[in-house]
Order: C-alpha cells, then structure tokens, then sequence
C-alpha cells in the first residue's frame, strides 16, 4: 500500500517546489520595482537662445499686366514696397 501514496507524494512536492520558486520570485521582482522607485530619470530638450541674422520668408506677389514689360514693373514695384515694409518693421 506504501506505493499506491508515491505518486500523490510526488506530485505534492512538486507543486510545493513550484509554489516556493514562484513566492522567491515574486520577492525578487517586489524589490526591484521598490529600488527602481528611488531613482529619476529626467529627458529632455536642452534650450538656449541663439541670435540669427539670417531669416527666408517665401513670399509671393501676384501681378498682372497687358504686356511682359507692365507685369514686370508692376512686379518690382510690388517687391519695393514689401522690402521697404520689412526694413521698416
């Protein structure tokens, strides 16, 4: 009769030995996350003002005219007057 208890005993063991190796696990990771909480780690920009002298603004005058040569005075007159608000502000 002994050996009818064997496989029952087996199994009993091996599901405390699972049950122990899971709880020193799970120990294991709770102290991790605890460690891990006492530590920052800051990421971000680094931000400094920098002067340019340089600045491309596209912008775009529409004309138009009878002939090539009106379109194109018309064109350059359109131009001075944005340079000359631009210089101006």
């Amino acid at each position: 009769m002994a050996n009818n208890n064997l496989p029952g005993i087996a199994v009993g063991l091996g599901i405390l030995l699972g049950l122990v190796a899971g709880a020193a696990v799970l120990g294991r990771s709770l102290e991790q996350m605890r460690v891990a909480e006492r530590y920052v780690t800051v990421r971000g920009v680094a931000e400094r003002d920098v002067t340019s002298d340089l600045s491309i603004w596209p912008i775009k005058v529409r004309v138009a005219g009878e002939n090539l040569a009106n379109a194109s005075q018309s064109a350059d007159a359109a131009r001075a007057k944005v340079l000359a608000f631009l210089e101006a502000n």
